[in-house]
């Protein structure tokens, strides 16, 4: 899809996908439960995308959406429609310093990339994104809602 973005000159866009306090999730739950739990986030995933976008486990707790040559604010509305479909599946997570039910935090980057660029660079500003948002909320614990929306 990178290949692709850069011969036809059009958007490549990355939506990082990371659950959040999942070590938490496993020393509560145990990791059977956690396995579990992720099996449900990335089945949800892939069904809020249609056939044409490629959703895959990253590593971890973190999941990555790729997208070809799709507006930003398509692929900003893809972040927000993951994010909203998992707080739907409503997995209690008591331990969890943000909510109590297993939240998301998505990173997004959306942009042409040129001859020199690498996906890896596109996973790195949509993970860079992602923290950003991570860090925001740990900095302002009364705000629960997800800002994970920089491009």
């Amino acid at each position: 899809m990178h290949r692709e973005a850069v011969l036809k000159r059009v958007n490549l866009g990355v939506i990082l996908i990371d659950v959040d306090c999942f070590k938490q999730y496993n020393d509560t739950y145990g990791h059977v439960k956690g396995d579990s739990c992720l099996r449900k986030i990335g089945k949800q995933i892939k069904n809020e995308m249609n056939e044409n976008i490629l959703c895959a486990r990253y590593g971890g707790d973190e999941f990555c959406v790729i997208l070809l040559n799709k507006s930003n604010e398509f692929v900003i509305k893809c972040a927000k429609r993951i994010e909203n479909s998992i707080s739907k599946l409503d997995i209690r997570h008591e331990t969890s310093t943000r909510l109590d039910k297993v939240s998301i935090t998505t990173g997004v980057c959306n942009y042409v990339p040129d001859e020199l660029s690498t996906i890896e660079e596109f996973i790195n500003k949509a993970d860079e994104n992602l923290y950003h948002i991570k860090h925001q909320w740990k900095t302002d614990k009364n705000d629960k809602t997800n800002k994970s929306l920089a491009i």
